[in-house]
């Protein structure tokens, strides 16, 4: 999961990402378009749209699970220090 995030976030800052970009945002306003004049290939039209724009948010979907990866694994580590911590002390106490 951190793998893809990471290449998901490395893949946006590149140049070539904003060229696929303006890409993908022309094709989605030709196929809405087409979609607009024609009544034969709506749902061809309407399929790559959705395409499209599932590409977009694609590497800003990965880069936000990795994120929510990264916070379980962060509650995890607090909480099992929180156990380790209550054991220790009630070692503690029952030391004294």
């Amino acid at each position: 999961m951190l793998d893809v995030a990471e290449e998901a976030n490395t893949f946006l800052v590149q140049p070539y990402w904003r060229r696929m970009t303006v890409m993908l945002d022309r094709t989605i306003s030709s196929e809405f378009e087409e979609m607009l004049q024609s009544e034969g290939t709506r749902e061809l039209n309407r399929a790559a749209i959705v395409v499209a724009r599932k590409m977009l948010r694609m590497p800003f979907i990965d880069v936000e699970q990795g994120k929510l990866a990264v916070k379980a694994v962060e509650r995890q580590q607090a909480g099992l220090g929180d156990i380790f911590n209550q054991k220790r002390m009630a070692a503690r106490m029952g030391r004294r």
